[in-house]
């Protein structure tokens, strides 16, 4: 019979120093994707999650700060960011005659994390992102001699927050 499994991951991690003073990125990745395959049936899960941690150097040091030392940063070491990003859907796809296909695919993306800003010593304010989106999709794909018909329904549903903290109190 034509069926079979297949699969593909990856695992990654990478850090890094910037050039300027306290900054830099530590980041972690992973993929996995996974199928079944036979003859008139495909069921495919594909996945991603990552998390990156900043130490941030984003605002401009002075004409003096950088004459002084190239490798300036006017943020403070506690100036982070912290964020994740996950995806994850399963697919399945039957063949219900030659030319008639259906496929339905169910998934579900997130991603958050916080960043902190100096607003005046010691306060930091934090602040806060996260989403969350599901959704099902499916479609009817009709291929003939001389004609191809597709029709399909997508619901999915989406919600996001966003909040500020002041640090040290949180």
């Amino acid at each position: 019979s034509g069926s079979g499994l297949a699969a593909y991951g990856r695992l990654s991690t990478q850090e890094t120093a910037g050039f300027r003073r306290h900054s830099g990125n530590e980041a972690t990745s992973g993929f996995l994707s996974a199928g079944w395959f036979g003859d008139r049936n495909a069921l495919k899960f594909t996945g991603f999650a990552g998390r990156s941690q900043m130490r941030l150097a984003y605002y401009a040091a002075s004409e003096a700060e950088l004459a002084a030392d190239p490798r300036a940063n006017p943020m403070r070491p506690d100036e982070r960011d912290d964020f994740h990003q996950e995806m994850l859907s399963l697919q399945y796809t039957r063949v219900l005659r030659p030319g008639l296909t259906v496929t339905t695919t169910g998934y579900r993306n997130s991603a958050g994390g916080w960043f902190d800003v100096d607003v005046g010593d010691p306060t930091l304010w934090r602040f806060s992102l996260d989403h969350v989106w599901y959704g099902l999709l499916s479609t009817l794909e009709y291929q003939g001699d001389r004609i191809t018909l597709a029709a399909g329904a997508h619901v999915s549903d989406y919600a996001r927050d966003h909040a500020l903290h002041v640090k040290p109190d949180l």
